[in-house]
């Protein structure tokens, strides 16, 4: 017995078919995709943050000068329209206590009273190796008033521990920088990353959309100040 075998192509409909669902399936992973990376960038930049802030503490320790954090640039209202804005720096004093000049890292010798390199110590989020597209830097300049008026600075001792006025800190004995994805907040989504730091300059980081840290605090009341 003979079979014959049949060679049959394939149809424009099934063509068609193959063709809508590879559409579909492309423009569900576009959209998933614009929700995630956003997400993604607004997380890395939060606990880029929180590693810079244990850095400048380890820095203040091992130096025995004091070493701050300054927000630079920052956004109360941030939105996809708009160009991302995020900036801070990293710098150490030049005394244990009460520094006057402020040196932004990588340390210089100050032989020449200036600050030459400053590579290491300044990051932005809008521009350069540490770009976040779509991310913001959430603060109201002013709220962080730093002790000494070095406004909008967190300052850390040399034996580790912050020494900002208590006014600085919420009354859970944080003090909080949010880290924003654009994308969700104009879809209408608070997808927000909170580094909260602590008077003895402990570092968490929470989602604003669970806030799994409201019932557990920093163990410091909000009116203990450390100076």
């Amino acid at each position: 017995m003979k079979f014959q075998r049949l060679n049959r192509g394939v149809t424009l409909i099934e063509l068609m078919i193959v063709v809508s669902i590879m559409i579909i399936l492309t423009s569900i992973a576009g959209w998933t995709a614009h929700r995630l990376f956003p997400k993604y960038r607004s997380r890395s930049a939060a606990f880029e943050f929180a590693k810079y802030t244990d850095l400048c503490r380890m820095h203040s320790i091992r130096t025995n000068r004091e070493c701050r954090i300054t927000i630079l640039a920052s956004e109360t209202n941030p939105s996809a329209l708009n160009a991302n804005v995020g900036q801070y720096s990293i710098s150490l004093g030049d005394a244990s206590i009460n520094s006057t000049t402020w040196d932004i890292l990588p340390e210089d010798t100050f032989s020449d009273s200036s600050d030459d390199l400053q590579h290491q110590g300044i990051i932005d989020l809008n521009t350069g190796e540490h770009k976040q597209h779509d991310v913001s830097l959430i603060y109201t300049a002013g709220d962080i008033g730093g002790p000494r008026n070095l406004t909008n600075s967190i300052v850390f001792s040399p034996r580790g521990y912050i020494i900002n006025p208590s006014t600085d800190f919420n009354f859970e004995g944080y003090i909080e920088i949010a880290f924003a994805n654009n994308v969700a907040l104009d879809e209408g989504f608070n997808d927000i990353y909170v580094v909260m730091i602590t008077k003895f300059g402990m570092t968490r980081l929470d989602n604003s959309l669970g806030r799994r840290y409201d019932t557990f605090y920093s163990g410091t009341a909000p009116s203990t100040s450390i100076e």
